[in-house]
């Protein structure tokens, strides 16, 4: 058995020792119960070769030109909440230009 330390909040040790009081259990049994019962419904660590992250498949947006083209695409995307939005208007712009073989 292996014995640690831990620092808990005031309030959780005394609620848990009125649970270990009212069950007649010590502390550390309390401890014990408590870290099983939440190690037991976790789900099972992945195997290494799961935990590896991999590039997401490409998602084809339909875009028709290259969005980065323009070279203030930057300071338009550095404009903040309204940058998505802004963007996607221009992309809708060039979408139709291309669309009308202009």
């Amino acid at each position: 058995m292996v014995k640690t330390q831990v620092q808990i909040p005031d309030a959780l040790f005394q609620r848990a020792k009125r649970v270990a009081a009212q069950k007649e259990w010590s502390f550390a049994e309390i401890v014990r119960r408590g870290l099983e019962y939440m190690t037991q419904r976790q789900p099972q660590a992945e195997k290494e070769e799961e935990r590896t992250w991999r590039l997401p498949d490409a998602v084809d947006l339909g875009l028709r030109s290259d969005p980065f083209a323009d070279p203030n695409w930057r300071e338009d995307a550095a404009l903040g909440s309204g940058a998505a939005r802004l963007l996607a208007e221009r992309l809708r712009e060039q979408a139709d230009r291309y669309a009308a073989g202009t």
